[in-house]
């Protein structure tokens, strides 16, 4: 099956901060055959891999653009997606059924978690490694915490005594897939928001034991901790807003290097609701995208410019490429490089 038509569309944009600057080519952009929103994005040396609406699962090969499309029967939403070292991929379904599947190369699947009434948000590995976490909406006291050591086969929840106890209402995002982050080995943090204050859940033991801090993200209703990215246990950013309010844009994005003990607002700049945040490894380039567009950043939010007023779900950062999905199945690849 053709998943995509091939469109060629090349663009040149230039930032100068700081005496750098960089150029942006797009190597490709075009929608799904299937019109699928695409939320779940991953990348490895030799794959780029969407999930979306009703199963749709789509694999694209690098080196040779051969597109491969799975559907997997029973989904609702597949908001997230991990690939493992052996190809095979870890899908969570975001709706009334709490579903983690795993699809193997050869396109079997295997249901590895089922319950239902709950809500999953995200899913996250420690760097070439078979331990992860998938998270999801309170069912009791806390939030529904997951773990797995042997690549999504099986997994435990993690004990809710444990996990800090929730305040009232608070909730988790599942709009790109990224309020859970694990950027070292035995460290997880996890993003909420929706009640008074917005909350990073924190391990630093494998999820052995946890404490939480409090962000000065705008939080509250539809407001809150929608996407994270750190590129360490020390170093990251918080992105967020409201899907409902999404021209508010004042105390959406805060950076920290000091493991969320004190914030930099980084909201200056940015137009409202942001539902995902991504850097490179150097944090050299920052790109968050949502409804309001795309922008990026040179100087670690300390400014921030246009990219593209594409709206886009989710966005990834490798050292030289950008990857973005979004609505109706919209896809898009950006090739960048300094100078």
């Amino acid at each position: 099956m053709k998943l995509f038509t091939l469109s060629i569309l090349l663009i040149a944009l230039t930032g100068c901060h700081h005496s750098k600057s960089i150029h942006f080519s797009s190597t490709f952009k075009d929608k799904s055959t299937t019109a699928s929103h695409l939320r779940g994005l991953a990348v490895n040396d030799t794959h780029i891999v969407l999930s979306g609406y009703l199963g749709n699962v789509n694999k694209i090969h690098i080196d040779s653009s051969t597109h491969t499309h799975y559907t997997v029967d029973s989904i609702e939403d597949f908001r997230d997606v991990h690939i493992n070292s052996d190809g095979s991929l870890l899908l969570i379904n975001s709706g009334k059924h709490g579903k983690i599947v795993k699809l193997y190369p050869n396109g079997k699947s295997k249901l590895v978690f089922n319950q239902d009434n709950v809500f999953l948000d995200g899913i996250s590995f420690f760097y070439d490694s078979e331990t992860g976490f998938a998270y999801g909406d309170p069912l009791d006291s806390t939030f529904l915490v997951l773990k797995t050591i042997n690549n999504g086969e099986t997994w435990v929840k993690i004990n809710s005594e444990v996990l800090p106890t929730i305040l009232p209402k608070e909730a988790g995002f599942a709009a790109s897939g990224t309020g859970i982050q694990t950027p070292e080995k035995n460290v997880v943090y996890i993003g909420t928001g929706v009640s008074e204050t917005a909350r990073i859940f924190r391990s630093f033991d494998a999820g052995l034991t946890w404490d939480f801090i409090n962000t000065p993200m705008k939080s509250g209703g539809s407001f809150g901790i929608y996407s994270m990215y750190f590129n360490s246990a020390a170093e990251g950013f918080i992105v967020g807003g409201s899907y409902e309010d999404t021209k508010h844009n004042t105390n959406i994005c805060f950076y920290t290097n000091d493991k969320g003990e004190h914030w930099k607002n980084s909201s200056s700049g940015l137009p409202g609701y942001m539902s995902c945040i991504h850097a490179n490894k150097a944090m050299s380039l920052v790109v968050t995208t949502g409804r309001n567009g795309t922008y990026y950043s040179l100087d670690k939010g300390e400014t921030w410019q246009l990219l593209t007023t594409t709206p886009y779900y989710s966005c990834l950062v490798t050292d030289s490429t950008l990857i973005f999905s979004g609505k109706n199945g919209s896809f898009e690849i950006m090739n960048y490089t300094f100078y």
